[in-house]
């Protein structure tokens, strides 16, 4: 069908003037550079080489890409997202869309956006400033549109070109209940239903290991240390004058007690249960790479005491558990018809369409 197209259309550009992609990433001058190619399939669509980089543009001008590993790893990125939207773009227009109602819905998209920028000259600033023209995005609003009609008619936001909803959106009361019941038994979920437990802002006074000096020094150093902040020495002066610190006084953002123990390992829980501001650690090893680069001391700055969840009955919590109960529904009805679409399609190469995360909707 499309195999003609699939061989790269390739110049030797020795003296070619570089374009901005090429010019942020210049490619071997003499060598054989690919001037455009197919680099997707789907059904009797295709993805062109040009296309993708014209999606980069932008990305590029902003300095998000700056190496060719990353132009690699967002030209393949882009490329999944690209066809991935094409399945949904051709399973819309399967429900039998009418394009003169397609074009009535990008005019009247296109008028709300002039009218939000503030006119036709703030819109043309705009497209400049994204990098589009208005044939793009006149093709961007329709393709979200039509992908839009058959993500409503999965989801049940919508029915389709002239149908009724068919999926049941309702959030039974037992299953509201059942999720409130569960935030509430785990704290990492109090966040959920207006809750926080309780924080902690550690600091850390960290010495790395010289190697003029070696590990025993670097110790004695620490304890040192240790020892005179037990003595009332101010601990945040210690670490700007001594150790090595992201941040003024060697200060951790507040985090909860689980999180903490993730990043600092038990001697952070420890300090964390014992629940003494002021409290210290022993002189501590850095291990990394299985070698012992440093020595680290923690101390207990502050705690930040928990907010307790809100009653099942108190304003919001329902309806935000409702929510977010209904958008993990939808996540799991779209991927479950996406990989539907992608193993019926012609669809060259592969493209990684994302799994369901969790079983949880909460998660």
């Amino acid at each position: 069908m499309t195999s003609f197209l699939l061989p790269l259309l390739c110049a030797v550009l020795p003296q070619a003037i570089p374009s901005q992609a090429s010019a942020a990433l210049p490619g071997q001058l003499g060598a054989w550079q690919p001037l455009d190619g197919v680099e997707g399939v789907i059904n009797e669509e295709i993805i062109t080489l040009s296309s993708l980089r014209r999606s980069l543009q932008w990305q590029i001008s902003q300095g998000k890409i700056t190496t060719e590993a990353e132009y690699d790893r967002a030209l393949f990125r882009i490329r999944d997202n690209e066809i991935i939207a094409r399945l949904k773009v051709q399973a819309g227009q399967d429900m039998g869309l009418a394009p003169e109602d397609v074009d009535r819905l990008v005019n009247e998209r296109r008028m709300r956006i002039k009218e939000g920028l503030g006119g036709t000259l703030k819109m043309r600033e705009w497209l400049r400033a994204e990098g589009l023209d208005s044939g793009t995005l006149n093709e961007t609003i329709s393709s979200g549109l039509i992908g839009g009609v058959w993500e409503d008619s999965i989801t049940g936001k919508g029915g389709g070109r002239g149908r009724r909803p068919r999926v049941d959106r309702f959030i039974r009361p037992g299953q509201l209940l059942g999720a409130y019941q569960e935030c509430r038994a785990d704290e990492t979920l109090w966040h959920l239903v207006g809750g926080q437990p309780a924080q902690y802002i550690l600091q850390t006074l960290d010495l790395p290991i010289d190697e003029a000096v070696g590990l025993a020094i670097t110790m004695d150093m620490a304890n040192s240390l240790r020892e005179r902040a037990l003595a009332g020495d101010d601990f945040a002066d210690l670490v700007d004058s001594y150790g090595r610190s992201a941040s003024p006084g060697g200060y951790t953002r507040a985090r909860s007690a689980r999180e903490l123990g993730a990043i600092m390992g038990d001697d952070a829980n420890k300090l964390i249960e014992v629940g003494t501001i002021g409290g210290l650690s022993e002189v501590l090893p850095v291990v990394r790479s299985d070698q012992v680069i440093g020595v680290r001391i923690l101390r207990l700055a502050h705690i930040q005491p928990a907010q307790p969840p809100k009653g099942f009955l108190e304003p919001g919590v329902q309806s935000g558990l409702e929510r977010i109960l209904q958008d993990g529904l939808d996540e799991r009805r779209l991927l479950t018809e996406l990989h539907g679409l992608n193993r019926a399609a012609y669809v060259w190469p592969t493209a990684s369409v994302p799994e369901q995360t969790s079983p949880d909707l909460l998660h």
